[in-house]
Order: C-alpha cells, then structure tokens, then sequence
C-alpha cells in the first residue's frame, strides 16, 4: 500500500507536528496480520516501519472450505477468498 508523503515546506513542515502523524499512520498502512497457536494470547508489535497483529489462529473450523470468489466493489471486480460451511 502506498505511504503518505511528509511535509518539506510550508508552516506545517516547521512544526514537524504533522509529520510525526504521518509516520504513525505510514505505521498503520504496513499493518501485518500473523497468526499464532490457539493457546497463546493476541499480541501487538509496534514499530516505526509498520505495525504486526498477532491473533490465535482459528480453531473448529472442520467441516469448512476455503472459496474464491469475485466480488464487485465500485463497479470494479475484486477477487476474495471466504470461508464457507461445507453441505453435509
């Protein structure tokens, strides 16, 4: 994802002010997501380049598939995978 370019001139770019909200938010639009054992608890690891999510992996998922599909979003067609309950 592209990052918000900071300010070089103006009044703004003298207080820096703005440009310490645009390197947080540079932060969120790296944002990662991993998953890890069911057991342990959801962590946050922030740093100055991005921002990882840490979530337990999902458990009783037997009996569902994953499944592609396209999806529309402003006119334009965007591909998605969902999880789906199996028919039995």
């Amino acid at each position: 994802m592209a990052t918000i370019d900071k300010y070089t001139e103006g009044a703004l770019a003298k207080t820096n002010k703005a440009n310490e909200m645009i390197d947080a938010i540079n932060s969120l639009l790296q944002m990662r997501f991993e998953t890890i054992e069911s057991e342990e608890p959801p962590e946050v690891e922030f740093s100055d380049n991005n921002v990882v999510l840490r979530i337990p992996a999902a458990v009783g998922t037997k009996g569902y598939s994953d499944f592609d599909v396209t999806m529309c979003v402003n006119g334009s067609p965007v591909s998605k995978v969902i999880l789906v309950k199996d028919a039995t």
